[in-house]
């Protein structure tokens, strides 16, 4: 039985003394807030990207460190990524890969990755959320912070 905190990425083993390990997911747009918690028995990951962790406002522009290969700026469109699996080979990488890619590109590519559960955060304020993710998440407790 284990919770390994990789920094943005958790990996869960077995359960904390008979109950499920419960995970944060950081609300993108108040990163001091959790936007929910995943409860994980057994084996699973949570990982997470965003450009709320890493970053500053320059000119009116977030700068951060999730850096567009086509363009060698900052990302932009995507506040935040989440994503939920058993194993860490579905979700290596992708988080990053989404924020690339854009908020449009989320349902499809669940669509194409149907074993990971994904929470995609837009830069301006709307949230898409797979059907599982959408079941798993639960309210964030009322006495955080």
């Amino acid at each position: 039985h284990a919770l390994v905190n990789g920094g943005g990425d958790v990996l869960v083993l077995g359960s904390l003394q008979g109950r499920p390990w419960r995970v944060g997911v950081r609300d993108p747009a108040a990163p001091a807030q959790l936007m929910g918690v995943l409860e994980l028995e057994g084996r699973g990951v949570v990982a997470s990207s965003g450009d709320y962790e890493r970053g500053f406002v320059r000119a009116g522009r977030r700068l951060h460190h999730i850096l567009n290969p086509r363009t060698g700026w900052p990302t932009e469109g995507v506040h935040g990524v989440a994503l939920l699996a058993r194993n860490v080979d579905a979700v290596n990488g992708w988080g990053t890969a989404l924020m690339v890619r854009g908020p449009a590109q989320a349902p499809a590519w669940h669509a194409q990755h149907p074993e990971v559960e994904v929470m995609v955060a837009h830069a301006d304020g709307k949230r898409w959320c797979s059907p599982g993710m959408t079941a798993s998440l639960k309210p964030a407790p009322k006495n955080q912070g």
